[in-house]
C-alpha cells in the first residue's frame, strides 16, 4: 500500500541487483535471474528507495539451483592462496587484507578491507592455514578468528623481518576465519615476491 519501492535481492546484507518493483495496488513483479553464490552465504530479497507502508499477504519467493556440484567428494582438493598487494595500514583487532587471489578451488576468499576480509569453508574438515607475513617497526600479534571471535594466535610479527606460520582448524560448512591484527600496524605488500601470503587447504 502507500508508495511504490524498489526491490533488490541482497548476497550478506550487500545490496546486489534490482529485481522488480510493485504497484501502489499492491502487484508485485519479481524478475527471475542468477545469483552466483557458495555455501553459507545468505540472500534476502528487501525494499529499498522509496519506503513502503505496507505489505499484504500471500507473497512467496523461491530459489532453484541452476549449476554446481550436487556434493564435495571427500578426496576432492580444495586449496586457495592470496597476498597483500601493497603496504597498507591495518587498526587493531582488524581483518589482513590478503586482497590479490592467486588461486581459489571453490570460492573460499573474499577479499575485502576494514575487517571485511574472509575466507568460508565450502564443507566441514580440517583446513591447514599456512603462510608468511611481514610488517613495520610494530611487533603485533596475529590471531585466527572463527566466525568474528578469537579463536588462537597464529604468530607475533617482528618488524621488518618476515614471519611463517602454520596451524590447523576444524571447520563447518559455512563456518569463516581471517587472520586479524592485536595491535594496529603497517602489514607490507608485494606482487613479487609475496612478503604477506595465505594459503589455505583442506587437510581432511
Amino acid at each position: 500500500s502507500g508508495t511504490s519501492p524498489a526491490f533488490a535481492v541482497y548476497k550478506n546484507g550487500v545490496q546486489g541487483d534490482d529485481c522488480g518493483n510493485t504497484a501502489v495496488t499492491g502487484t508485485c513483479e519479481l524478475v527471475s535471474g542468477p545469483i552466483d553464490v557458495k555455501a553459507g552465504d545468505v540472500l534476502t530479497v528487501r525494499p529499498h528507495g522509496a519506503a513502503a507502508n505496507g505489505f499484504g499477504s500471500g507473497g512467496y519467493i523461491s530459489f532453484k539451483r541452476l549449476s554446481g556440484p550436487a556434493q564435495i567428494a571427500e578426496s576432492e582438493k580444495i586449496v586457495a592462496s592470496a597476498y597483500v598487494s601493497a603496504n597498507y595500514a591495518v587498526n587493531a583487532n582488524e581483518a589482513v587484507n590478503f586482497d590479490s587471489v592467486l588461486f581459489d578451488s571453490h570460492g573460499m576468499i573474499s577479499p575485502g578491507a576494514s575487517n571485511t576480509w574472509k575466507a568460508t569453508a565450502p564443507v566441514a574438515g580440517q583446513y591447514l592455514l599456512t603462510g608468511n607475513m611481514k610488517c613495520a617497526a610494530a611487533t603485533p600479534g596475529i590471531q585466527l578468528y572463527k566466525n568474528g571471535a578469537a579463536l588462537s594466535y597464529v604468530t607475533v610479527l617482528q618488524g621488518n623481518v618476515p614471519n611463517s606460520f602454520s596451524v590447523l582448524v576444524d571447520l563447518l560448512a559455512g563456518d569463516e576465519i581471517s587472520l586479524n591484527s592485536v595491535s594496529s600496524t603497517t602489514i607490507d605488500g608485494s606482487s613479487a615476491p609475496y612478503v604477506s601470503q595465505l594459503s589455505i587447504a583442506r587437510f581432511k
